[in-house]
């Protein structure tokens, strides 16, 4: 079998992601919380110092 037959698509690994955060956290991640309307992921920033840059920017505590 080679990689491209065992590899998710972008939007097949999204869809994954968002199943299973909706089945451990009984919420759907990628409903707007105030309104239910979907919402798509624009960036996915992982480098701690930045996220904590754009958290005090908004006003919200640390990360752990």
């Amino acid at each position: 079998m080679c990689v491209s037959e065992t590899s998710l698509t972008s939007r097949q690994s999204r869809a994954s992601w968002a199943r299973l955060i909706a089945k451990v956290y009984e919420a759907d991640p990628l409903a707007c919380p105030r309104w239910g309307s979907p919402m798509r992921i624009l960036a996915l920033i992982t480098e701690p110092q930045q996220v904590s840059k754009i958290m005090r920017r908004r006003g919200l505590t640390q990360p752990l």
